[in-house]
């Protein structure tokens, strides 16, 4: 991750003391706090090789989470750059308050829907992610309670994506796109730009399946109908 020096704010990345934070003998600590507006814009920019999850959130003197926003990612070139222009009142910031802003990230997540039979049942266990592949280790506290729940699995693969005419996908980059793993690549099937496969491939006319070379439509980051053609 590279964090654009062209900040309003300066962050520290993790394991490095801010200015707040440092301490230097014989010098007498004086925490300083950026003033601004809660109607003021607020820019930050991060870039990555690699697609993943960036959100900036505030946080209170007692730790408390104010407010989170997310990052939106844009592919250029090779590198993904992670964007966002809000305020700080649209992080939950209040006037007279004293906040910490912090980029938070994530490259692997997994949801569970679904829930215990009964509310004071417990699970017990860790989410765990090997290979794009997720499984809960531990268990219930007890073997007659059942967990009603799905774990959302994604398999990524090398796709071509491009605009209309066909024929223009297969000069376009290769990129690394997620599907649900319980959905296969075929017509209805949605393509996402994340892991957590919360970002449609939206803006796409035609999709190309390395490993297949035949051409689909591309409707809202849905396969759409096979166009017949390939790239060969």
């Amino acid at each position: 991750m590279t964090i654009s020096n062209n900040q309003q704010i300066t962050f520290w990345l993790n394991g490095v003391e801010s200015y707040n934070t440092k301490v230097e003998p014989q010098i007498m600590q004086v925490p300083y706090y950026l003033p601004a507006n809660i109607a003021d814009e607020l820019r930050v920019q991060v870039k990555d090789i690699v697609m993943s999850t960036y959100r900036l959130r505030a946080i209170d003197c007692d730790g408390n989470v104010l407010g989170t926003l997310s990052l939106t990612p844009t592919l250029v070139g090779s590198e993904y750059v992670y964007d966002l222009l809000t305020t700080f009142g649209s992080l939950g910031v209040s006037a007279d308050m004293k906040v910490r802003v912090e980029i938070i990230t994530s490259l692997f997540t997994a949801s569970i829907t679904g829930g215990l039979e009964e509310p004071d049942h417990t699970l017990d266990g860790d989410i765990t992610n090997v290979n794009l592949t997720f499984s809960i280790s531990g268990g219930l506290e007890e073997p007659d309670h059942s967990l009603d729940g799905e774990l959302i699995n994604v398999v990524s693969d090398s796709y071509r994506l491009g605009m209309s005419p066909p024929a223009v996908v297969c000069t376009e980059l290769p990129i690394t796109l997620y599907r649900r793993s319980t959905e296969p690549y075929a017509p209805g099937t949605t393509l996402y730009l994340d892991l957590n496969c919360t970002l449609p491939a939206i803006g796409y006319d035609h999709v190309v399946l390395i490993t297949d070379g035949a051409i689909y439509a591309l409707v809202d980051g849905v396969i759409g109908a096979d166009t017949s053609e390939t790239c060969s």
